[in-house]
């Protein structure tokens, strides 16, 4: 054998073993990546789960104090047994907007598609809100969920606190659990 032939054949080798080590690198980080995502879906049920069985409707003050308001848009599933469940609803009426008033205790009216909703919230002494009965602060029931008569898609939806003459526009997100939903 020549030298030259001993070199291909040492290329050729070598290109194998990196394309075996480059294979081996993407099936580990795809397992790791899948045991990783498992770890947080069982914290995540696992911090729910706990939020939900110590909740009693008082205002959780573990967060900064709002300057700003603002809400988060909310994405409710149907399920295939009929049940919704949703995103956290989550709001807030800045300090800048009520500088002269006290924020806390004022009760938030919800609106969706322009239909009042059963369920009221609270503003806490922050400026977030707070349902003030239901499965947990941020949480609404399936029963409440099912009152808003959500349209498929897109829903208009408004946090109204008349008191303190403010209203927070965001939107309400109905799709079915086999829908596909991506997010950029």
């Amino acid at each position: 054998m020549t030298v030259q032939m001993m070199r291909k054949s040492a290329k050729g080798s070598l290109k194998v073993a990196i394309k075996t080590v480059r294979k081996a690198e993407t099936v580990t980080t795809k397992v790791l990546t899948h045991e990783r995502t498992k770890h947080v879906v069982r914290s995540a049920k696992t911090r729910i789960h706990n939020s939900l069985a110590e909740y009693d409707g008082s205002c959780e003050e573990k967060v900064t104090e709002a300057l700003a308001n603002g809400a988060n848009d909310v994405i409710v599933v149907r399920k295939s047994d009929g049940q919704l469940y949703s995103t956290a609803w989550v709001a807030q009426i800045g300090k800048l907007n009520s500088l002269f008033q006290s924020r806390e205790g004022r009760e938030v009216a919800i609106f969706v598609n322009s239909v009042p909703a059963r369920v009221r919230m609270t503003v806490c002494g922050g400026g977030t809100f707070q349902f003030k009965r239901g499965p947990g602060p941020h949480t609404m029931s399936g029963e409440d969920l099912e009152e808003l008569n959500l349209k498929p898609g897109l829903n208009e939806g408004r946090y109204v606190c008349p008191e303190l003459s403010e209203v927070i526009p965001f939107s309400v997100f109905l799709y079915d659990e086999d829908q596909k939903l991506v997010v950029t």
